[in-house]
């Protein structure tokens, strides 16, 4: 319901904020979870824990770069049209 208040422009910005920080996700899980596993060994164990903190850490990763590219993306747009 809130998208039906957003005009062409923001809805655009929206998704494409959406698809970089969903990259940034899938990224950021690869390179931690590699990390770890060259780190720790195939021999040795990590604490079950630590799998949902970088789930979680992986979560604010994402949503801070998708506030920070609608930040950016909006400051773009207002240095355009002045």
């Amino acid at each position: 319901q809130a998208q039906g208040k957003f005009d062409e422009r923001e809805r655009k910005i929206a998704v494409q904020a959406f698809i970089i920080s969903s990259y940034t996700f899938v990224l950021f899980l690869c390179i931690v979870c590699f990390t770890v596993f060259f780190l720790a060994g195939a021999r040795n164990y990590i604490p079950g824990y630590s799998l949902p903190v970088l789930l979680l850490t992986g979560i604010f990763v994402s949503q801070l770069v998708q506030s920070a590219v609608i930040l950016v993306q909006f400051a773009r747009e207002q240095a355009d049209e002045q």
